[in-house]
């Protein structure tokens, strides 16, 4: 039977707002239990709030169609001062 892996409920409780669950408390999502998918998820709201000053994350390995890089690279940049 294949696995399934879980999306975490409190994220989804919050309309997939991934910042909104972790001001209600702190969230720890461990793989392969819960999916890759809430990772991204983060990866790409983190990517477009302004308020995010920097993301720092070692990757360890990645595809060349890796939806993290694209997160990352498609990151609005800061206006000209």
């Amino acid at each position: 039977m294949p696995y399934n892996p879980r999306f975490p409920e409190r994220i989804r409780d919050h309309a997939g707002d991934c910042f909104a669950a972790i001001r209600q408390k702190d969230l720890i999502v461990h793989h392969p239990y819960e999916s890759f998918d809430v990772v991204v998820q983060f990866l790409q709201q983190a990517a477009r709030d302004p308020d995010v000053i920097a993301i720092k994350q070692t990757l360890y390995r990645t595809s060349n169609d890796s939806p993290i890089v694209r997160a990352l690279v498609e990151r609005p940049r800061p206006a000209s001062r």
